[in-house]
């Protein structure tokens, strides 16, 4: 990410502010741990961001809302029913709620099984995180859907220390 980036992803700085995480920004983006809190995120102009804030909610303490997420519905996928749908899997507490994602605090998410990427490329990419962070043995239905934004997302992946079993 660019610091300079007029990409509505690029929001995510100030969301990860705004829920407490410690981070540094110079050429790079560099997060450090830190306790993340829930917040309330406005999704109008974000939709392409839903998926990974629910990832990041469910490390928060307490209850992330996600507001006004009809437009993830239009996506590649239905991404709240997506969402949901996998997180669920997981026995992550998330639910929808009059237009809104809401999402309780889980934090150490398990499951042993197969996941869908719902040929939907922020699906995949929400999945690897959550998974790389989740304990069991957890099988991705198609990997290759990234390559429709992010073709070396799995690499990039692997450099982060990202765990991959082919």
């Amino acid at each position: 990410m660019k610091k300079d980036s007029l990409q509505g992803d690029s929001q995510i700085i100030e969301i990860i502010k705004k829920m407490g995480a410690k981070f540094k920004f110079d050429e790079d983006l560099i997060v450090h741990p830190s306790v993340l809190k829930g917040i309330n995120i406005d999704m109008t102009d974000i939709p392409d961001l839903g998926p990974i804030l629910s990832v990041l909610g469910t490390y928060a303490i307490g209850e992330t809302k996600l507001l006004n997420v009809e437009k993830l519905k239009l996506k590649e996928s239905n991404r709240v029913t997506s969402v949901i749908e996998e997180l669920a899997k997981f026995k992550i507490n998330i639910y929808e709620e009059n237009s809104n994602l809401v999402i309780r605090n889980y934090k150490f998410p398990h499951y042993n099984g197969n996941v869908s990427a719902h040929n939907d490329h922020r699906i995949a990419m929400m999945l690897a995180i959550l998974m790389n962070f989740a304990t069991g043995e957890i099988n991705l239905d198609d990997e290759t859907v990234v390559n429709k934004s992010y073709p070396d997302f799995w690499e990039d992946y692997k450099n982060l220390n990202g765990e991959i079993y082919e």
